[in-house]
């Protein structure tokens, strides 16, 4: 019985650490939605058009509008839509 317990417990740290994992992943993919979301922006401004800049990023133009209307800091990215 002490051996199931402790292949039990064995699951713990490597849950926290998958959780550290992915909490680390989440914040890489906002840190790049963001450096990305800033140059689509800095595209646009520059007269870049917005298919084109859509095509570029892999993503609709109805996203691009989104991304040109949304704050950065609160941007909150869902890039389905291709």
């Amino acid at each position: 019985m002490a051996r199931v317990a402790e292949v039990l417990l064995d699951y713990l740290p490597r849950i926290e650490a998958a959780a550290r994992e992915l909490a680390d992943a989440h914040e890489q993919v906002k840190a790049a939605t963001q450096r990305r979301n800033q140059l689509i922006i800095d595209a646009v401004d520059a007269g870049v058009s917005q298919r084109a800049v859509a095509k570029a990023a892999g993503v609709g133009q109805p996203r691009i509008i989104g991304i040109l209307g949304t704050p950065l800091e609160t941007e909150h990215d869902d890039d389905s839509e291709t």
